[in-house]
């Protein structure tokens, strides 16, 4: 291989991140140092739950793959600066905030991982943002809401018409006895 040339495998690595940035272009980084096989295969377990993928990267792949997937010029230079250290990346289309709330309660059970940053919707975001997202509801208690919230006026009508009805019933029962 000559100077200056790129590894087939480089460019295949490179591929599939940028492939995965664009299906999955939500995601927050963590560094991580001494975290064994099992206490990996859990959190993944975890993040996998929440249709998302979690991936040891290669720093330099990832800065070539952000060029062409990652729009805002000014979120690409931020994520860049995190961008050290044995790092992974929890990616996810839809639950970026049960993903980081899934890495964020693992990095307190184990040193080994530690949130730096992360990326949603064209904007950077620092740790302390990715721990706002965290605390918010996750897709699921969001759905269950909306449907408590869809379910809680046709409750109220039937209950105000089982009202009406038995308020009918005892005023024909009253007639019907005077009648007599």
């Amino acid at each position: 291989m000559r100077k200056g040339e790129v590894q087939p495998k480089k460019l295949e690595a490179t591929a599939v991140l940028k492939e995965v940035l664009k299906e999955q272009e939500n995601f927050v980084i963590s560094e991580y140092k001494g975290i064994g096989i099992p206490a990996q295969s859990e959190v993944r377990d975890q993040i996998r739950q929440k249709k998302a993928s979690f991936r040891v990267i290669k720093n330099s792949l990832f800065r070539i793959a952000m060029e062409d997937t990652t729009p805002s010029p000014e979120a690409r230079e931020s994520l860049k600066k995190d961008l050290k250290g044995p790092l992974v990346l929890a990616f996810s289309k839809s639950d970026l905030p049960s993903v980081s709330k899934i890495l964020l309660d693992f990095g307190k059970k184990h040193n080994g991982l530690r949130v730096k940053s992360g990326y949603m919707d064209g904007s950077y975001l620092s740790l302390q943002d990715v721990k706002d997202i965290s605390s918010l509801p996750t897709r699921e208690e969001l759905l269950t809401i909306i449907a408590r919230g869809m379910n809680t006026p046709v409750t109220k009508i039937a209950s105000g018409l089982n009202q009406l009805i038995a308020s009918i019933a005892r005023g024909v029962q009253e007639v019907a006895g005077k009648k007599e």
